[in-house]
């Protein structure tokens, strides 16, 4: 008995995969992006009421994650939302970070840490766009308020301060 086998050729064939654009629209994106902020300032005020510097060493983690996500309209409408009147560098920090959004919001009362932290994320996306003649005087601003506050709270955000602050020169 012969048996006739058949061999089954296999050949490879490229196909052309279309890309699916997966993205979700800008709004949507700052509006999480806003809501990672708005958490990370809670656990800043955490860190700050309970003195556990844990708390303050994990927003730190997460902000090489947040600072991609960073752009002109967000640290507008932080600025706007979380630094109130009184904050000295307030006017230069909204000039820096212009934005259609003309709503007058009444800040948050909030802790000096965190205006230093929203003061430091501004620096930090005047770095990644590099505007030195914008981050420069930022950077000396910024210092400026984190050598006026004595709490132990702040060493670790001091120190991410001066870190950016020798990046920016």
């Amino acid at each position: 008995m012969a048996s006739s086998t058949k061999k089954q050729k296999t050949e490879s064939i490229d196909v052309e995969m279309k890309d699916v654009d997966d993205s979700k629209p800008q709004a949507e994106i700052e509006a999480l992006t806003m809501e990672d902020i708005k958490e990370h300032i809670s656990i800043i005020e955490k860190s700050v009421v309970n003195k556990e510097p844990r708390f303050m060493s994990r927003v730190l983690r997460q902000l090489a994650a947040t600072r991609k996500k960073l752009n002109d309209s967000i640290m507008h409408q932080l600025i706007k939302t979380y630094v109130t009147d009184s904050y000295e560098f307030k006017p230069n920090l909204l000039e820096l970070f212009s934005s259609c959004d003309m709503r007058d919001e009444k800040p948050h009362a909030r802790s000096v840490l965190t205006e230093i932290y929203i003061h430091l994320l501004g620096l930090i996306h005047l770095i990644d766009n590099s505007r030195t003649n914008d981050s420069v005087p930022c950077a000396q601003a910024l210092i400026n308020k984190v050598m006026s506050v004595n709490k132990p709270a702040i060493h670790m955000l001091g120190a991410r301060c001066f870190f950016y602050y020798s990046s920016s020169l």
